[in-house]
């Protein structure tokens, strides 16, 4: 009996929490995706190069975390 009541409220629940959580995990991709490429841009190039590569990387983090629509609801 508790289960049948119990249900709906955590599937609300449950549905406002991702809600809330899709800006903040955007954010975290975004930051991870870029530190990691600025790492192996940092130890594969030459200093100048993996500069340079930041522009791009910037430009790839963003378009994954936010335009991709791969972590939004």
């Amino acid at each position: 009996m508790l289960a049948h009541v119990a249900q709906p409220f955590l599937a609300t629940l449950f549905l406002s929490c991702i809600k809330r959580y899709t800006p903040c995990m955007q954010r975290k991709i975004f930051w991870m995706l870029f530190a990691a490429l600025g790492f192996v841009a940092d130890f594969t190039l030459p200093f100048v190069w993996a500069v340079v590569a930041m522009i791009p990387i910037l430009a790839v983090s963003w378009w994954v975390a936010y335009r991709s629509h791969w972590f939004s609801d």
